[in-house]
């Protein structure tokens, strides 16, 4: 949907562990747009972007009308074709990054439990989530009202709320 490479991190915590999980029906899942481009589309470019996310179009390879070249070259990014200019790498590296940040807006933030501002902010991700959160929860019922607990499932971008959440404490 945002035409970004993807990394799934597992770890053995989520491998070997024993809890139930719920796995949704696909029909309940929200929907992936696609950009793939359709035949006899006018004024489309391979190197066009959205101006919102800055992903691109994709045309299927060989589709009547929208042929294109394809590659693992880097392309100039006024014209898409192939370019070993410096000065245009670091566009379109700068261009990436971006594009990536702006995943930001379609992610959802931070929430944390228990305290939401203190003086400390248990934080994890992966399979740490099963053992902090028990950490948080115990220590919160013993009177504790001042610990938070965050969980990441999102670590590039990370959620917009961020340093802001991170601010609300003294230590993390």
């Amino acid at each position: 949907e945002h035409m970004t490479p993807v990394v799934l991190l597992t770890d053995g915590y989520i491998a070997n562990g024993s809890a139930p999980w719920k796995i949704r029906k696909v029909e309940d899942l929200p929907e992936i747009k696609t950009r793939l481009v359709k035949e006899g589309k006018e004024d489309w470019h391979p190197y066009n972007r959205d101006e919102i996310t800055l992903a691109r179009d994709w045309a299927v390879p060989g589709t009547p009308g929208l042929e294109h070249r394809v590659g693992g070259l880097e392309k100039d990014a006024g014209t898409g074709n192939v370019s070993h200019v410096p000065q245009n790498h670091e566009v379109m590296t700068q261009v990436r990054a971006e594009k990536v940040r702006r995943v930001q807006s379609f992610i959802p933030e931070l929430v944390p439990e228990f305290a939401s501002e203190g003086d400390l902010l248990i934080i994890g991700w992966g399979g740490t989530y099963g053992s902090l959160h028990t950490a948080a929860k115990q220590l919160y019922d013993e009177g504790f009202r001042n610990i938070g607990f965050a969980h990441f499932n999102y670590i590039n971008p990370l959620p917009k709320n961020t340093e802001e959440l991170f601010s609300k404490f003294k230590k993390i």
